[in-house]
């Protein structure tokens, strides 16, 4: 996911920093209750790639690990907002902030417009600014958020389909289905048996 607005483009010049040494004013000790589940995750994704590693295992421990990531991210405490800034950095920090409200709202079923209110922008601009940087428009966005949160689910729990589909706000477990298959190259429930 983009989020150039926090990056650091002068690291090549720059000392490397110790792992414990925070980058921000972020700091995920104010939430030790996610620590065990990101600790449990990495753990899960070190032994994959130790054993004789699957691509689909991988690829759902990284994602698993970032959905983990996001979550300390939304609880975490917020910095100001830049002030001006060039239009390439308002523009990433846009779209960040998008994804921040898409990860947290997506399973509300928020329309664009309701992004674009929160955001204090309209919504032809929020879908240009989505779309100039990350390439896709933002119902893609919001929809790989959430077959992300799916996929962490079909993984983590043993509900049926549907309850998930139903979970994340989708009143068609058919349509659930089609879109998670259309994202992952899946169904659901070949997902999950790849991880029995």
């Amino acid at each position: 996911m983009i989020n150039s607005g926090n990056c650091d483009h002068n690291s090549a010049t720059a000392a490397p920093r110790p792992i414990d040494e925070p980058e921000s004013d972020l700091d995920f000790s104010q939430v030790p209750a996610d620590r065990p589940s990101l600790e449990s995750t990495l753990a899960a994704l070190t032994r994959e790639l130790a054993a004789a590693p699957r691509l689909t295992a991988i690829e759902a421990h990284l994602q698993l690990l970032l959905t983990e990531a996001l979550r300390l991210l939304e609880r975490a405490p917020s910095w100001p907002p830049r002030a001006g800034g060039s239009t390439h950095e308002r523009s990433d920090q846009l779209v960040n902030e998008f994804l921040r409200l898409a990860f947290s709202h997506s399973r509300e079923r928020w329309r664009l417009p309701d992004y674009a209110r929160a955001l204090n922008v309209s919504a032809g601009h929020l879908r240009a600014t989505c779309v100039r940087v990350t390439g896709s428009p933002p119902v893609q966005l919001i929809h790989e958020c959430l077959i992300r949160e799916a996929k962490q689910r079909l993984i983590s729990t043993e509900a049926p389909v549907s309850a998930i589909a139903l979970e994340l706000g989708f009143q068609d477990a058919a349509y659930f289905s089609r879109l998670f298959h259309a994202k992952s190259g899946f169904s659901p429930m070949q997902y999950r048996l790849s991880f029995r």
